[in-house]
């Protein structure tokens, strides 16, 4: 193909989509020359188009920001011809197993071997930007599956040392380019055969010669043990790969083309480890929810499997504990109560025993065990938790759990009790993330899970918070602030983005950096290697504590008017740094709004306020009032001091001796009612619509007495004095009871 010859046209509707993307359609003209050098199979381009076919997309407030796969993604231009489809399926491969500048690197490579033209050649950063488009489009198939499978047939480390994140480098671009060229030769019938010989990368060529291209292909050991085929013998096989260990010879590593055989050279000691937490592995795949534990945790999942009832009592009983806190029974008063981000039905009780036997189908042996623990009481459940955690730290015998030795020790093993508690904890998490479509976690983002649960006990045994470990074993799977990593990350679940962060780790390999353009803003969506997640807030405006809490995952990008953003902060009247919603009076081009509105019963009208820099949105929900002046709230501020103040007063709102026995006196200025300003604490009452009640509990730390800072309860069925009772239980100093207008 030569590139200086060819005539182009395209749409100027076209060519601003991929302006907006940041795609430069040179490196797309290059890119698809190369591509016909492959041959789609006829079942792998079935597959390929099912895939861009079931990309879906979601829409915020407004329809301003768009998550996921809009109608006017640059993939739809690219996969209308068969080159440019392939190009998608070839960079969404790459992505979906390697970092970003790895797969770059390696369709540098591609076209730098392919000699496409004489002209310049699309630099790593052109092919970074086209190959950020492409990303998340092949997440939800199973190429990421298969691909994961196959690596791992032949694992170079032990399983402990790569959940610790010490083991599976990658192969040099070139000579991943190079195989993979071999490959496309063997789909257009130039060559019949090629053989391959290299570590993990081997694998992931092999699941992209089956899933993309249709060939067969058998997977050996370097000895000739047969590990997977797809084709009657070895001989019958297209593509026969070889996995082993890093090639081991007193010559250096280079690729060898002889008859038609690649070798990988293994890269792992040259590069600079920045992917992941904690050093995770440079190339890994996806694991299928009906076997994600024992492809995780290997032979330490089967030792649990054989404690049937201590493993599975333990499960069951977590989910009643669980189930206490959230409703603040006694012993979760104060900071388990506070900290309670989770009040999905699925989180607590036998609703998370249900969802964990469906989210995890490995999990349905010990149903029995399970429901019986989540059936108990709290004290017995309690009890019953310890005692398991004991037994199974017997059977563990790892120098933690066999000598109470300290965390950091036992880096060469994983340590069963540390695998029980990720369970527990990623089964809760999921219990409030919504996945869109059919989407399997990432090996590595569960592995990232446990080195979580390890950062925490290391955090614990120095934070000196006696309060916690009053708490007993327990306290490691709730969601509360331990104390603060090496990396000054805060280390727990109960973070303002906590669940994002989770979500982050389980399915984008992501992480949710806590530093954003403007100080004191907080994040609402992150997207990461083409998985977005972002919070439920931005869909639309609510007070139901399931929706509040809720996390969306789907594969694709953030983005508005086409143009893709790495992340949405908040903009909002109530800001930690001190602008409150007086200080918009007389403010010129934040947004096209009217004046600040002061507190109102009622809000009806919803829009969103969008300020955008160079990668990132911040972004703001307004409400408008009777007058149609406006409240603007920051959907991640908002979200978490929503659930902060929600779930504090243990009562059912039925059977108390005392119900709302105050006398209420009118503060017009302020439009609540002064339940009591003696005594201890000094109470006051709010009653609202939906969004009024929002818009009151992010103002409570400036009203009504702007000098005082205001702890919030939200009200849904309990009685005024128990609310009271809670209030000079906790200590607050100042309260503001948030109720339904017709409560």
């Amino acid at each position: 193909m030569d590139v200086g010859k060819t005539t182009v046209s395209a749409s100027l509707n076209v060519l601003a989509r991929y302006s907006a993307a940041n795609v430069d359609p040179y490196t797309v003209l290059i890119g698809q020359g190369m591509a016909g050098s492959f041959a789609f199979g006829p079942n792998g381009k079935k597959r390929f188009e099912q895939a861009i076919i079931g990309l879906l997309s979601m829409r915020s407030i407004g329809d301003l920001v768009h998550f996921g796969f809009g109608i006017n993604s640059v993939i739809r231009n690219l996969t209308s011809t068969e080159e440019g489809g392939c190009l998608v399926a070839l960079c969404a491969a790459a992505v979906e197993c390697y970092p970003e500048d790895q797969a770059a690197n390696i369709m540098w490579e591609l076209v730098r071997l392919y000699k496409a033209s004489d002209m310049l050649k699309p630099s790593a950063l052109q092919w970074t930007f086209l190959i950020r488009a492409c990303a998340g489009s092949l997440a939800a198939t199973q190429f990421s599956t298969i691909a994961e499978h196959l690596m791992g047939l032949n694992y170079r480390h032990g399983r402990a040392d790569r959940v610790h994140g010490n083991s599976r480098g990658c192969s040099s671009p070139d000579t991943i380019a190079r195989a993979l060229l071999g490959i496309g030769e063997v789909s257009t019938g130039k060559v019949l055969s090629i053989s391959i010989v290299g570590g993990p990368d081997a694998g992931w060529l092999a699941a992209l010669a089956e899933w993309m291209f249709d060939l067969r292909i058998a997977i050996s050991t370097l000895e000739g043990t047969l590990l997977h085929a797809n084709c009657g013998t070895t001989k019958d096989a297209q593509v026969h790969v070889f996995l082993g260990d890093q090639l081991t010879s007193d010559r250096p590593y280079e690729v060898e083309v002889r008859a038609k055989t690649f070798h990988l050279r293994d890269i792992m000691d040259v590069i600079n480890v920045r992917e992941g937490i904690n050093g995770a592995p440079l190339i890994c795949g996806r694991v299928p929810w009906s076997s994600a534990l024992s492809d995780t945790f290997g032979s330490y999942f089967t030792s649990l499997i054989e404690m049937r009832r201590a493993f599975g009592t333990v499960l069951g009983c977590a989910a009643r504990v669980f189930e206490a806190v959230k409703n603040a029974e006694d012993g979760f008063h104060g900071s388990p109560a506070s900290e309670c981000r989770s009040y999905f039905t699925s989180s607590y009780g036998v609703g998370y025993v249900s969802f964990a036997v469906t989210k995890f189908p490995e999990l349905k042996a010990f149903r029995r065990e399970m429901d019986l623990g989540a059936r108990k009481s709290t004290e017995e459940a309690l009890r019953t938790y310890e005692a398991c955690i004991v037994d199974i730290g017997r059977i563990c015998g790892c120098r933690f759990c066999d000598a109470g030795s300290s965390v950091e020790v036992i880096q060469g093993q994983l340590c069963l009790i540390f695998i029980v508690e990720t369970i527990l904890v990623v089964i809760r998490s999921l219990s409030g993330i919504s996945i869109a479509g059919k989407l399997d976690p990432l090996l590595v983002g569960l592995e990232a899970s446990y080195r979580h649960q390890v950062q925490i006990h290391t955090e614990d045994a120095t934070n000196g918070k006696e309060f916690l470990q009053q708490l007993g074993t327990v306290r490691f799977i709730l969601e509360l602030n331990f104390g603060t990593a090496l990396d000054g990350v805060v280390i727990g679940h109960h973070l303002q983005v906590g669940r994002l962060e989770q979500a982050a780790r389980i399915f984008g390999r992501g992480r949710v950096e806590r530093t954003t353009h403007k100080r004191g803003s907080s994040i609402s969506a992150v997207s990461a290697r083409g998985i977005t997640v972002f919070l439920d807030a931005l869909l639309d405006v609510s007070d139901d504590p399931e929706r509040m809490g809720l996390c969306h995952v789907i594969p694709g990008h953030i983005s508005m008017d086409g143009r893709p953003f790495n992340y949405l902060s908040d903009l909002s009247d109530f800001n930690p740094e001190g602008m409150d919603y007086q200080a918009r009076n007389g403010q010129v081009g934040l947004y096209d709004c009217p004046s600040p509105s002061d507190l109102q019963y009622r809000y009806e009208q919803v829009s969103l306020a969008v300020a955008e820099s160079i990668d990132s949105l911040q972004v703001g929900i307004v409400v408008k009032d009777s007058n149609a002046n406006t409240a603007l709230l920051g959907p991640s501020q908002y979200t978490a001091k929503f659930l902060a103040a929600f779930g504090l007063v243990a009562c059912s709102g039925v059977g108390c001796s005392v119900r709302d026995g105050f006398a209420l006196e009118s503060t017009d200025d302020f439009k609540i009612e002064e339940l009591d300003r003696g005594g201890l604490a000094a109470l006051w009452h709010f009653r609202g619509n939906m969004i009024a009640r929002v818009v009151a509990l992010m103002r409570s730390e400036l009203l009504p007495v702007p000098d005082d800072a205001f702890e919030a309860i939200i009200r849904t069925q309990e009685c005024l004095n128990c609310c009271r009772a809670t209030a000079l239980i906790w200590n607050f100093e100042n309260a503001i009871i948030l109720s339904k207008a017709n409560v």
